[in-house]
């Protein structure tokens, strides 16, 4: 992982005050690069990867992550299980209005999304509906759930 994606982390775990007791979850977290990053800070990491071959090396990699097979539009959890929602390429995970919905679904009130990568904030419009305004910090956009 590279020492942006440590901060952009770090920038993450300090703004949603991440540790003990609370819930993240890394949408589309690939090899579990992330996921194992954000555990670090003490939370329980839920990784929601569609690809079986990516959830293979997520659990080789990260033991300490709970792996569940889904996609944005269909996360396989609970309504309010999330404090935060991690993802790096929202044009990716986040194209299609039921992924918002599902998104927003698993977010505890209070909780938010953070968007990680180069993605301008005009681009993230479509999350106006239900979250608040994104603030942007380096490499890191991310809002709060209404």
């Amino acid at each position: 992982m590279t020492p942006a994606s440590q901060a952009a982390v770090a920038q993450i775990a300090a703004a949603f005050e991440l540790g003990v007791g609370r819930v993240v979850v890394d949408l589309g977290a690939g090899t579990g690069q992330r996921a194992r990053l954000l555990s670090e800070t003490g939370a329980r990491v839920i990784a929601i990867e569609p690809s079986a071959a990516l959830r293979a090396q997520l659990a080789a990699a990260v033991a300490t992550v709970e792996i569940l097979d889904g996609s944005a539009d269909d996360i396989p959890l609970p309504e309010w299980t999330a404090d935060l929602v991690v993802v790096a390429d929202p044009t990716v995970w986040l194209g299609a209005a039921e992924a918002v919905a599902a998104v927003h679904r698993v977010i505890r009130p209070g909780g938010g999304l953070a968007v990680i990568g180069d993605t301008p904030p005009s681009s993230l419009a479509f999350l106006a509906d239900g979250f608040t305004p994104v603030e942007e910090h380096d490499v890191v956009k991310w809002c709060r759930k209404r």
